[in-house]
């Protein structure tokens, strides 16, 4: 787990430093060219939200089980649902690039660690089959790769009973994506396989430390058609330690 965080941190810095280093390249006429200088992006989101809790002073307001009780006795707060996040995009060549990714929001530690939300190595092997190492979104659930991205959902926040209570923001570890074959629709087949690292506030200053013991697996069917679309996912871990 040690050197895959130092991994994970040696590469977010080096996106960062290659964000203000875009590389440029002239054809034979000596112009430049532009897609060649879009080679480095730097690109970014934000949201800001606001909560008026009519019960604060018995019960805070947490969007996630990861956040802690900074609302509790405030009628109105501006912490959980607002966040923002800087992306940084590097591509070496035309099939192998590096992304980094740090999101800013309410949650019970915002240490480096926790704050890296994507760092990672993608690689396409070919037309039909993509690779990630490094850390990524969970593969299993519809929206979690973009649930900190306010506006790709129609609502306030992603749905609570489902999201809500989901302590994982990310996976370190491989993953690999397949597109099958299909004529009117398209089919894609994702596997995941990594460690877990997470926060579960309890309660004051108490929280719990989710970690998996030994590899968690995960599994995604997605199909797509025109506006429509269909992810069966499943992923299984074993807790490293109980919560006591």
């Amino acid at each position: 787990i040690l050197l895959m965080r130092i991994f994970l941190k040696t590469l977010s810095c080096a996106l960062l430093t290659l964000a203000f280093a875009p590389v440029f390249a002239a054809d034979e006429n000596g112009e430049i060219d532009a897609l060649e200088s879009s080679r480095t992006t730097f690109s970014g989101f934000g949201t800001i939200g606001g909560v008026y809790n009519s019960i604060a002073k018995e019960a805070g307001f947490a969007r996630t089980i990861n956040q802690g009780d900074s609302t509790l006795g405030q009628a109105f707060s501006m912490r959980p649902d607002s966040r923002i996040g800087v992306q940084v995009n590097h591509r070496l060549t035309p099939e192998l690039s590096l992304t980094g990714q740090l999101v800013l929001r309410d949650q019970d530690d915002n240490n480096l660690n926790k704050v890296i939300s994507r760092a990672f190595v993608h690689w396409r092997a070919s037309p039909d089959l993509r690779i990630r190492f490094g850390r990524f979104g969970d593969a299993t659930y519809l929206m979690s790769d973009y649930q900190d991205v306010g506006y790709a959902y129609p609502w306030a926040r992603p749905i609570e009973t489902t999201y809500g209570i989901l302590p994982i923001h990310h996976f370190d570890g491989v993953e690999t994506s397949y597109n099958l074959p299909g004529e009117a629709s398209a089919w894609r087949v994702k596997g995941l396989i990594g460690k877990i690292n997470s926060d579960i506030f309890l309660k004051d200053d108490v929280s719990y430390d989710l970690q998996s013991d030994g590899p968690a697996f995960g599994f995604a069917l997605i199909r797509e058609e025109e506006a429509s679309k269909i992810w069966l996912g499943y992923a299984t871990f074993k807790l490293k330690k109980d919560n006591e």
